[in-house]
């Protein structure tokens, strides 16, 4: 999960700097429509006009340009999604998947002395008596000690167990509350990424109409040179009312 997170915090670093190279190129795109529409008042050449259908064509590459930027965008989103999901099933035991399986308190004992090394006669704390001297040798009084120390190491292995729960509950918030927050930065940094994103969508928008307006104050000048070449041609009817003046505003 952390390398997940490291990875996502270099993709999104890597989208910022997308966005800067293309407002830098927004800039120079801005820059080169009004000087050409300078130069379309003034009296434009055919190389000049060649130059802004070129220009045009770097308008449709910088909308592929943010297409993919709408693309990482959403792959983005879609890693946001698998860390939220997976939050859930990995803050259950701080860090694992299932818990581990206790046993029941009067098998506490029988593990314990079975977890010990064994003497060549057998579990230590425990003689291979035949049964007759068993009986025979047993007094109440090692019975009650017997008794006792079973009920003291289950008094001690229950204070452990409380303690490792303990241990493991404060685990899991801790880990559940980093999650949480981290979760939320993820989150943040996606919602700016993609509204800067709408954003220069939307100014790719107004230049195209921009761009859509130089075209057309082109073919104005085109026309007015021709009719200046040529009084007796004829002018189409959606240039002839126009005032000479016309230049299409920034």
């Amino acid at each position: 999960m952390l390398m997940r997170a490291i990875n996502i915090l270099i993709i999104l670093q890597e989208l910022r700097v997308e966005l800067d190279v293309k407002r830098g190129e927004e800039e120079r795109l801005q820059r080169k429509i009004a000087d050409l529409l300078k130069e379309c008042a003034s009296g434009s050449s055919a190389s000049e006009q060649s130059r802004a259908f070129g220009m045009s064509v770097s308008r449709f590459v910088v909308k592929a340009d943010a297409n993919q930027l709408a693309a990482s965008l959403r792959t983005i989103s879609r890693l946001a999604d698998n860390i939220s999901g997976k939050k859930e099933k990995y803050s259950g035991t701080g860090g694992g998947i299932f818990a581990l399986p206790t046993l029941p308190p009067y098998l506490i004992p029988l593990a314990e002395v079975l977890s010990e090394k064994h003497h060549v006669s057998g579990v230590p704390e425990i003689d291979d008596f035949d049964d007759d001297e068993q009986m025979n040798g047993e007094t109440a009084a090692e019975e009650k000690d017997l008794i006792t120390d079973d009920l003291d190491a289950q008094h001690t292995h229950t204070l452990r167990s409380s303690h490792r729960k303990s241990l493991s509950a404060s685990a899991r918030e801790t880990l559940s509350l980093f999650t949480d927050k981290r979760s939320m930065l993820y989150e943040e940094e996606i919602k700016v990424a993609q509204m800067k994103q709408k954003k220069l969508k939307l100014e790719i928008e107004v230049w195209e109409v921009k761009l859509e307006e130089a075209k057309l104050a082109l073919e104005v000048t085109k026309a007015k040179a021709v009719a200046a070449r040529n009084p007796s041609a004829q002018v189409p009817y959606y240039f002839a009312g126009r005032d000479e003046s016309y230049s299409p505003s920034i």
